[in-house]
């Protein structure tokens, strides 16, 4: 649970801390309580659900944040209704760091033997006379609370008997009416000899009582545990369990490069040439400007003899090619038909006798020329000539003499 004004409790199953789910905390000021005497009682209230696991060992912590030194602070565990254990704050063995801490993993069982505190499933009975008679314990069923409670010890001198030695029962079967809660509760785990020093009777021993302080707020944590399906079934629990954290990632270790020493290059003596090796060009024609004007007298280029094997380059073997059709064609924006279905024309369209017989080119020819004079022709037969303009007796585009005549 989280830290109020100080105090924390938390319940763990094999050193790690419980998810805790469905939070709640109580913490009106004017809630009030009265003690048998009389007396109020402060009081905050924390609750939360916790998943049990059957047959596993849990432990019981809290802590406060500081130790107070004019007064004492002790925390009471109860567990399925029944008072275990009791202890101060004060410094622990197992955690000096943390000197407001305690735990609580066992408990006493008789005068001579302790247990662990272990979560364990519930036997079910139908049957009244084997079934629990302890209605506290069926009351609280799978609970476990922590009372944190301040006061002080005052010390008393009066005789001490033995201390009490009432055996713990084990959880007996319960009725299958009075079940309430999850299906797991607490059972005695594997006895642990640790018998008690008895005192002897009539001798007085000084003794110290607890006394409560009326005016310091108490703390009440209060853990539901149950099965982690069955928490999930009623809704206090999510389904998806939450993910522990991620372990830190290493530290990453770069390694140095070896570090890679130049290389001595002994110097190397260029090639010693012979005069008698030396063979002088002859000179080339004055119209190689280019040549000249890059300084270079002359250049002498070797034959080459190349030689080419038959076997590399096979005979070249043209592929036939299927001969198409010849596309339509147009011309002077008219499209005719292919020149296969064009038919040859006479030399004469008039005389037929004539039997002279054009070349199929110039019959196309010939073709395409008739049909634009056609399209001419009826072009110019649809222009409408205008008639000349009548204005009274007068005629438009009639010359009218205006001089006046003496005669």
């Amino acid at each position: 649970m989280p830290k109020i004004n100080g105090y924390e409790a938390w319940v763990e199953i094999d050193g790690e801390r419980l998810d805790e789910f469905q939070l709640e905390v109580d913490e009106d000021q004017d809630d009030n309580e009265l003690e048998d005497d009389g007396s109020t009682k402060l009081i905050t209230r924390l609750s939360c659900y916790i998943p049990s696991e059957a047959g596993k060992v849990f432990r019981i912590c809290a802590t406060i944040q500081r130790v107070p030194t004019s007064f004492s602070v002790i925390a009471l565990v109860t567990v399925d209704g029944k008072s275990l254990s009791d202890a101060d704050f004060s410094v622990d063995e197992k955690h000096p760091e943390e000197p407001g801490r305690i735990s609580f993993e066992e408990y006493r069982v008789d005068s001579k033997h302790k247990t662990k505190l272990m979560f364990d499933n519930i036997t079910l009975t139908d049957d009244d006379t084997a079934a629990e008679k302890d209605h506290g314990r069926l009351a609280h069923l799978g609970t476990i609370c922590v009372e944190i409670e301040p006061g002080i010890w005052v010390k008393r001198k009066r005789p001490r008997g033995p201390p009490k030695t009432t055996r713990l029962k084990k959880f007996s079967p319960v009725h299958e009416q009075h079940k309430i809660g999850g299906s797991h509760c607490l059972q005695i785990a594997d006895l642990i000899l640790d018998p008690v020093k008895l005192r002897e009777e009539g001798v007085r021993y000084d003794s110290w009582e607890w006394k409560r302080l009326e005016r310091k707020r108490m703390y009440e944590f209060t853990f539901k545990y149950g099965p982690l399906d069955w928490l999930q079934a009623k809704g206090y629990a999510p389904l998806i369990k939450r993910l522990p954290d991620a372990p830190p990632s290493p530290p990453m270790i770069i390694e140095e490069s070896p570090r890679i020493e130049p290389l001595e290059l002994s110097p190397v003596e260029p090639p010693r040439i012979e005069p008698s090796d030396i063979t002088m060009a002859e000179p080339q024609p004055e119209n190689t400007e280019s040549s000249n004007r890059m300084g270079v007298d002359s250049i002498k280029v070797e034959p080459i003899d190349i030689k080419i094997k038959k076997e590399e380059f096979p005979e070249f073997k043209p592929i036939p090619v299927k001969k198409e059709e010849s596309p339509e064609i147009e011309f002077i924006g008219i499209k005719t038909e292919t020149r296969a279905d064009v038919k040859p024309l006479l030399a004469s369209q008039v005389d037929e006798d004539a039997g002279t017989l054009l070349d199929s080119k110039d019959a196309l020819a010939f073709k395409l020329l008739r049909e634009k004079m056609e399209a001419e022709r009826r072009r110019q037969s649809r222009i409408v000539k205008p008639e000349p303009l009548v204005i009274g007796p007068l005629i438009a585009g009639q010359t009218i003499d205006l001089t006046l005549d003496d005669d």
